[in-house]
Formats: structure tokens, sequence, C-alpha cells
């Protein structure tokens, strides 16, 4: 996947954050709001915790990238 990513020049930081994106469509579409931050603290998997991890790792991702790191 990372070589079609490079051929296209996208980046794998961007495709976290777009996948980000689409877990807070779905959290408006399911339930009704973007986030609740209780979420964040149970127990068992959630939007809200998908949303956090995908976004920072898409930032994470991106900064290293800017920063001259290897992906």
């Amino acid at each position: 996947m990372r070589k079609w990513l490079k051929e296209k020049n996208i980046s794998l930081g961007l495709v976290f954050l777009f996948a980000s994106a689409l877990v807070l469509v779905d959290e408006l579409y399911r339930e009704g709001y973007l986030f609740d931050f209780s979420d964040l603290f149970v127990f068992r998997l959630t939007h809200e915790k998908l949303f956090t991890l995908l976004f920072l790792g898409g930032l994470y991702t991106q900064f290293k990238n800017r920063n001259g790191g290897k992906s």
C-alpha cells in the first residue's frame, strides 16, 4: 500500500487524518453528536478512542514527514 501511496503522492498522515474525519461522520450519523469526552474513559472501544488514535497518528506521521523523517 505504501508503494501505491508513494506513486499517488499521498502521505500516510493524510490517510490517517481522512480516516479520523470519517469516524467523526459515522459518529454523527449513528449517535447524533460529534465527540463525547466521557467516552474516552470507558473500558470498551468507542468512536472517540478510534478518532483520537487515528488523529494523533495522522498528526505524528505528518510531523515526522515534514521534518525529514523516514515514513
